[in-house]
């Protein structure tokens, strides 16, 4: 199949009902922004398995922040509502309110 110029392998799909939310992440400087995304984000490679999917979505520009601090924008994905707010309640009690 092609859809403009991409040619699309019709192998194999894989779908899901998923729940999602995205967090901001703030931090003083890059190197602490980083330490705190690699905490909250740790074992977060697949819901299955684990309590969430999630990852860094991209870095932000300072006017994109509430604080103007470096920042990034991060995703978190679970198969039920509650699970994704167990999940990322958890984290961020975990790994970003212990990583100053």
């Amino acid at each position: 199949m092609k859809i403009g110029p991409t040619l699309i392998d019709n192998a194999c799909a894989e779908a899901f009902r998923a729940y999602y939310t995205r967090v901001i992440v703030t931090a003083a400087d890059a190197e602490w922004l980083n330490v705190a995304l690699t905490a909250f984000c740790g074992y977060g490679t697949s819901i299955i398995g684990c309590d969430c999917e999630i990852a860094r979505e991209r870095p932000l520009e300072r006017v994109e922040t509430p604080d103007g601090c470096p920042s990034a924008a991060v995703m978190a994905f679970a198969r039920t509502e509650e699970g994704l707010a167990r999940a990322v309640a958890n984290r961020v009690g975990q790994g970003l309110l212990t990583c100053p």
